[in-house]
């Protein structure tokens, strides 16, 4: 699943926790982070990383946030591994696993965080005519004056949403 499609992806599974308190040393996440035993995160097969999520325990509605860092559970049946302090938080740490509703809250970190699905969309922003040469960017020029062919611009997200930049497309429409 890219980035731009995780945002708002819901999904039910099992859930499990990984004990890492009885470590010396931490081990490295997926992300190359330590794992320390007060860690809030967990760990997911396929949804891009890092990304936060919402966690819900389905037998007694008990909700968190927390960050994904790592991939797994690597045992058939389960969706999702999350730290102790998690699944004490979800109330499943002494059953060990627990039915969950997960929900993707955003991708990334810092100035690379996507909070919303991105799905290439075609919204028209302006109606002119092509006439001039291509600027810096390699579009054309608009213009309003009739002496050129008529063109309609539309407007692309790009893949990482907010921020990234746009793509612009133009369909050009003959005079006649």
């Amino acid at each position: 699943m890219s980035p731009g499609q995780a945002p708002g992806y819901m999904e039910e599974g099992v859930a499990s926790h990984y004990r890492e308190g009885w470590l010396f040393f931490p081990g490295p996440t997926a992300l190359g982070e330590n794992l320390w035993p007060w860690s809030r995160s967990g760990a997911h097969k396929t949804l891009p990383l890092p990304c936060r999520v919402r966690v819900t325990n389905l037998r007694n509605g008990r909700s968190t946030v927390i960050r994904l860092n790592d991939r797994g559970p690597f045992v058939a049946g389960r969706t999702l591994d999350v730290t102790e302090p998690v699944a004490k938080e979800l109330g499943f740490y002494g059953a060990g696993l627990a039915p969950v509703r997960i929900e993707v809250l955003s991708v990334g970190d810092a100035q690379w965080k996507v909070t919303r699905p991105v799905i290439p969309r075609a919204i028209p922003l302006t109606a002119g005519y092509i006439c001039g040469p291509r600027n810096t960017a390699g579009e054309l020029h608009a213009s309003s004056s009739g002496s050129c062919r008529a063109a309609r611009t539309a407007h692309f997200d790009g893949p990482l949403g907010a921020g990234a930049r746009t793509v612009h497309a133009r369909m050009c429409v003959s005079p006649n």
